[in-house]
């Protein structure tokens, strides 16, 4: 190790030594040369660096969608930068052919991220950071999935953003299962990760508010169901509680009607006697 850098050291003295006895234009036109020489090899190494973060963010959003392991990941990023660089330097090239087989390689490339990325969301709703693919159309059948949110032209519902609490909901409901009234006395009406809705109503002509347990529609009017507000949730409470009071109000009336009846004389045909 010490005898390179004593060579090292050496080389930059005698090179000091050379340029103190040149002439001042010399010196001027070594000092551009060497400035010139500086900012080409700059941009060359930003260009490679450009590169290879082009071929990484290319692979990276292909490998977020197939769930590829890091390491091989990495390993087809190196091979995307190796064949940009190549076919860049065939761009220039002084061969037509091969001019030609670099525009048709970096054509390949570019749409081929985008159909392995089609082909790779096809099926999916979400993806991994929870955000909606796609969006969905509940119908009496099944659900119809779009890939952009607005009106269905073929149904005319709204086509509403997947989140990722409905994931479940939503292949329930293509495997057949429909919406059932809730009947528990405390539903847990939204998620408590995100606060997102995950129960549906309906009111009814009364005013009352009537729970069910998946989206879809109401079984006797056909009505579609919404998924519940804080406002929706307030009055369902607000109503059960009138409900517990009638259904109090009530028993105790049956109960004392029947304890009075329990000390009324009757008379002999069986029936009570009128004071």
């Amino acid at each position: 190790m010490q005898p390179m850098l004593n060579s090292v050291k050496n080389a930059v003295a005698t090179a000091r030594g050379r340029f103190a006895n040149l002439s001042g234009p010399l010196r001027l036109l070594v000092i551009g040369a060497v400035f010139v020489f500086a900012i080409l090899f700059l941009v060359w190494w930003v260009d490679k660096i450009f590169v290879y973060l082009l071929a990484r963010s290319y692979v990276d959003e292909i490998a977020e969608v197939f769930d590829l392991n890091k390491s091989l990941a990495t390993a087809i990023a190196w091979l995307v930068f190796a064949a940009i660089i190549i076919l860049t330097r065939y761009l220039f090239s002084f061969s037509k052919s091969r001019r030609r087989a670099a525009v048709a390689g970096l054509l390949a490339l570019v749409v081929g991220h985008s159909l392995v990325l089609w082909r790779g969301t096809s099926g999916e709703v979400i993806d991994r950071s929870g955000k909606a693919i796609k969006c969905y159309v509940i119908t009496r059948e099944s659900v119809i999935y779009r890939e952009r949110p607005g009106f269905d032209p073929t149904t005319g519902r709204q086509c509403k953003p997947v989140t990722p609490e409905l994931v479940e909901k939503l292949r329930e409901y293509e495997r057949g299962n429909r919406p059932t009234r809730i009947e528990t006395a405390n539903p847990g009406f939204f998620d408590l990760g995100t606060g997102r809705p995950i129960v549906w109503f309906y009111k009814n002509k009364n005013g009352e508010i009537e729970l069910f347990s998946l989206m879809g529609f109401h079984p006797e009017t056909g009505d579609e169901l919404e998924p519940v507000s804080k406002e929706i949730a307030e009055l369902w409470k607000a109503q059960a509680t009138d409900r517990k009071a009638r259904d109090a109000r009530r028993t105790t009336g049956t109960r004392r009607s029947e304890h009075i009846s329990a000390f009324r004389p009757k008379n002999r045909g069986g029936s009570y006697m009128v004071s």
